[in-house]
């Protein structure tokens, strides 16, 4: 039975997130910046077996950390056999880790492991299928990249060990990356086991954790993969077959344990559509199969996916499916609009639809004056008259000879005078002098229109400018709002660390003192008891070599009569001439040396050697515990001491905690505080969005219109005259 270990909780780890310069020691996470919920919180992925946070480090990298809520027997041997193992693999898929041993520090002492990977900007499998649900090329094109990512983990002799929705991505680039490798098999784990059965909708019920080995992901593979071919083949059993939220894909853990139940089996077996029918028999046919025996994926045993909607009924435009990518039937539906209406111009539209929609008015007639001629016959008849009279007067000498040319000059200007006074007073020219006007007016109006819509305009710019700025604003206050309060649990932090050294510190030197007092209680008994077996030995009890009853005699004398009364044996040397002599001294218990006769240095080792072997036994034996009285006593005495040091100890995490939950409260209050006046600046914003929109969209209609109306008014207004010819019949024509 695996052994039974404390971790954190998701709480904790968000706790001790707030302040990552001293709750990490790694270099691309201290002092990292984690990704916050709306309270200003940590924000975790929390999962069965982990919370996963979103940290950003200094160099603008975002790390992906990994922090366990529940322990796992040999978790680093794992991590560190699958790193060994992906190291060795150059697939797009895989995802670069580190597993640090003493990844996050909690409760301000208490390292703890995680996990740090690089953080993949990519899309979950849900949420992909969701997007391109009616493109059957792109999902196509994924089912072939997620058969050949399965053909490589089985080459590389790898099981992931839970391929279910969660765990697959889909990168910007399409590319698939594969993450959460708690459950990975690789070469070198076989002794270990499995430590998890993987996702209930994509796994057998016959799974267990008995199953471990390279063929681990062999039926949630074939799951995934036949989903992904039945999407292509008939988009519409997404939204039959599951509702927004389902932790699956087209099949359920229920699927599976009763086929015959089994809705999603009913819907292919039931469908009009030749290949879902053929893939529900591949689909029944794995559900029956024994888990032992499954299959490797092979694309080649499932229908194909299709490259096109192949839903019964759909109408089809050849060729539009696949440049499109839609199903046949949108295409077919959409297929009129691709072509232009033959009667609508092939030039772009201009900007002012106004003057395009009056271009392409049938043109207007000709204007011809129709006024009478009789009063232009008058008048040339008049001016003709004054004419020959004034020639008349000339050519009889009743007139200056001067007369005659300046008489025609004003008849001249007084028949233009005439005819311009007749012109102006024409129908025509009265007609055009109205439209001129109605021109400039329609002309005006469009200006006004065009200014109001220009100004609401400007102010819905303005508008999202304004909030903006005021959103920024409140934003930065809540940066400096985390940061003080990451500044305060930091020094609260530091300032408990410090007294937590300072109370250990002292708690050592008491339990130093405590333990001289018992050493300095239990020597005399362990003293007393050498001494006493000592004692009981008497010198003579036992046979020593060379040492006789004369030399036993001679020992008495000086009272050495057991092992007790001596306490060791010593060689003097004195040196004349070539020879040396040496004097052997007995050391008695009062401290006094004595040379016995008969004793040389060999007799005496004897002795001492005799003396050692009975004190080493003794030693063997000697007390190690001091008698239970005296044991209490002592440990009473310091009783108080230590209790003192374990009440202050308290007192300063419990005001650690006091100040912390003060800080983090107070950050909460002010957060709540700019949350609410975040969400009512943006609520006034889009109000007043709202109201803009619909005042610009009237704006826009009003100058649409004026434009409209001053485009026709310039239809009716026709060119400017490029000259006018008048005719001596009356008639005449621009």
């Amino acid at each position: 039975m695996s052994r039974i270990v404390q971790v954190p909780s998701g709480a904790q780890y968000r706790e001790a997130l707030q302040n990552t310069s001293f709750c990490f020691q790694h270099s691309d996470l201290r002092g990292g910046t984690p990704e916050l919920d709306p309270l200003g919180l940590p924000r975790p992925i929390s999962g069965n077996f982990a919370s996963v946070f979103n940290i950003a480090g200094h160099d603008g990298r975002r790390w992906a950390v990994k922090c366990f809520t529940r322990y796992a027997e040999d978790q680093e041997r794992r991590y560190a056999a699958i790193s060994h193992q992906l190291a060795q693999l150059s697939y797009p898929w895989k995802v670069s880790f580190e597993f640090l041993h003493n990844g996050v520090r909690i409760q301000g002492s208490q390292w703890y492991p995680v996990l740090k990977m690089e953080w993949i900007q990519a899309t979950d499998l849900v949420r992909f299928i969701d997007a391109h649900l009616w493109e059957p090329v792109v999902l196509a094109a994924l089912a072939r990249r997620f058969a050949d990512m399965v053909a490589e983990l089985a080459a590389a002799g790898i099981a992931h060990g839970d391929l279910q929705h969660g765990n697959i991505l889909v990168a910007p680039d399409g590319r698939l990356r594969l993450i959460d490798y708690d459950g990975m098999f690789v070469r070198g784990l076989e002794s270990l086991g499995a430590n998890e059965k993987g996702h209930v909708n994509y796994q057998s019920p016959a799974r267990s954790l008995n199953q471990w080995g390279a063929d681990l992901d062999r039926f949630s593979a074939w799951v995934i993969y036949l989903s992904l071919v039945a999407l292509t083949l008939d988009p519409t059993l997404w939204g039959r077959l599951r509702a927004d939220g389902d932790e699956c894909l087209l099949f359920r853990g229920d699927d599976y344990l009763d086929p015959v139940s089994s809705q999603a089996l009913l819907a292919l077996q039931t469908s009009d559509n030749d290949q879902l029918r053929a893939l529900a028999s591949v689909v029944e046919r794995l559900w029956s199969t024994d888990l032992r025996s499954l299959p490797p994926l092979r694309p080649q045993d499932a229908p194909a996916p299709a490259p096109t909607s192949t839903m019964a009924g759909a109408g089809s435009v050849p060729g539009a499916a696949a440049a499109t990518g839609l199903p046949a039937w949108v295409v077919g539906a959409g297929a009129a609009s691709t072509v232009p209406p033959t009667d609508l111009p092939a030039e772009p539209i201009p900007a002012s639809p106004g003057a395009w929609l009056s271009g392409h008015l049938s043109p207007l007639p000709q204007v011809r004056f129709t006024s009478s001629a009789v009063n232009a016959r008058l008048a040339a008849a008049l001016v003709l008259l004054a004419l020959a009279a004034a020639i008349a007067g000339s050519l009889t000498g009743a007139l200056p000879a001067v007369v005659a040319p300046a008489c025609a000059a004003a008849g001249v200007v007084m028949f233009l005078l005439l005819e311009a006074l007749l012109y102006q007073r024409t129908p025509e020219r009265q007609a055009r002098f109205e439209k001129r006007a109605l021109f400039g007016k329609r002309q005006g109006d469009f200006k006004i229109a065009q200014g109001k819509l220009d100004k609401l305009i400007q102010n819905r710019q303005r508008l999202d400018t304004n909030e903006k700025r005021d959103c920024e604003r409140v934003t930065r206050r809540q940066d400096e709002a985390r940061r003080s309060e990451q500044a305060e649990l930091g020094k609260i932090t530091t300032d408990l660390s410090r007294r937590m050294d300072t109370i250990a510190a002292r708690q050592r030197s008491l339990q130093a003192a405590e333990s001289r007092e018992r050493g300095d209680a239990l020597r005399p008994l362990q003293d007393q008891h050498v001494q006493a077996r000592l004692a009981a030995h008497r010198v003579g009890s036992r046979k020593l070599a060379g040492i006789g009853d004369n030399l036993i005699r001679n020992l008495n004398q000086y009272g050495i009569r057991t092992a007790a009364d001596f306490t060791g044996v010593s060689v003097s040397r004195s040196y004349s001439g070539r020879y040396t002599r040496e004097v052997v001294y007995i050391h008695l218990r009062t401290g006094r040396a004595v040379h016995v006769e008969g004793i040389g240095p060999k007799k005496a080792r004897t002795l001492d050697g005799w003396r050692r072997s009975i004190e080493s036994q003794a030693r063997a034996s000697q007390p190690t515990r001091l008698p239970a009285a005296q044991d209490r006593a002592i440990v009473q005495k310091y009783a108080s001491q230590r209790q003192s040091l374990a009440n202050e100890e308290q007192v300063a995490r419990t005001e650690a905690n006091r100040h912390s939950s003060e800080a983090r409260q107070k950050r909460q209050t002010t957060q709540a505080q700019l949350l609410r006046q975040l969400q009512a600046v943006r609520q006034q914003a889009a109000q007043s969005r709202v109201a803009l929109d619909r005042q610009i969209g009237e704006a826009r209609k009003e100058a649409s219109a004026a434009d409209w109306r001053l485009a026709l008014a310039r239809r009716e207004l026709g060119p400017p005259p490029e000259r006018w010819t008048p005719g001596l019949c009356g008639r005449g024509r621009w």
